[in-house]
């Protein structure tokens, strides 16, 4: 990352629509979320998508961490690092809201088959050794197409890297196939994997796949 043009640092509580407008942008390609969104209305995905993420996204046991273009003060990606709750303890109310399966309310359009898969993969990891008392656990890692292939990703990977290598506490990653060789260029090791099917709806057979990815602390 080009430290003349981009800043590294932790998101302000009012940056949190502009971080879930650049998930949305950098979304909008992926082949799983196309095929759920594919008969939303344009108007209706925004709100959704604040109503659905974003309160999970600001609970305690997780950072997000955004990269600025200096230039233009857009973010131009972010990531979050969810922590250990034996480190960042959660009431057992948010426990068990975090820890839930059950498909949250979608807009109308949604494809609900593919919405479930899709949310399935975030989950991807919990069944491969995935404990959220002890270990970190990346969750989303949205570049916005305007900034992509910088190394912006690598960067904030760096940086969360560092966070669990101070700590010696493992991560994981549930990686769709855009990001799976930058995982694994920087230490995580494929252990599983999620199929969403795609060729069911059309899509690419290769593009299906979210692997379930782990990182032992100080891996390369």
């Amino acid at each position: 990352m080009d430290t003349t043009k981009y800043t590294l640092s932790e998101i302000d509580p009012s940056d949190i629509d502009e971080v879930f407008q650049v998930m949305e942008r950098a979304y909008k390609d992926d082949e799983v979320w196309a095929v759920v969104i594919k008969d939303v209305s344009l108007e209706a995905i925004h709100p959704w998508v604040m109503g659905t993420f974003a309160p999970r996204w600001t609970m305690a046991d997780r950072t997000v961490f955004k990269i600025t273009d200096i230039a233009s003060k857009r973010i131009a990606g972010w990531t979050t690092l969810q922590y250990p709750w034996a480190d960042r303890p959660l009431s057992d109310e948010l426990k068990a809201i975090a820890l839930s399966t059950d498909l949250p309310p979608a807009p109308e359009g949604t494809n609900m088959v593919a919405y479930q898969r899709f949310f399935e993969s975030i989950y991807a990891t919990h069944g491969f050794g995935y404990d959220p008392e002890k270990h970190f656990h990346r969750q989303g890692t949205m570049i916005d197409p305007d900034f992509q292939k910088q190394g912006l990703g690598t960067a904030l990977t760096h940086h969360c890297n560092a966070i669990a290598d101070k700590a010696g506490v493992a991560t994981y990653v549930s990686a769709r196939p855009t990001s799976i060789k930058m995982f694994n260029d920087n230490g995580f090791v494929n252990i599983g994997e999620h199929d969403a099917h795609l060729e069911e709806f059309g899509g690419l057979r290769e593009k299906s796949i979210t692997k379930a990815c782990k990182r032992e602390p100080n891996s390369a």
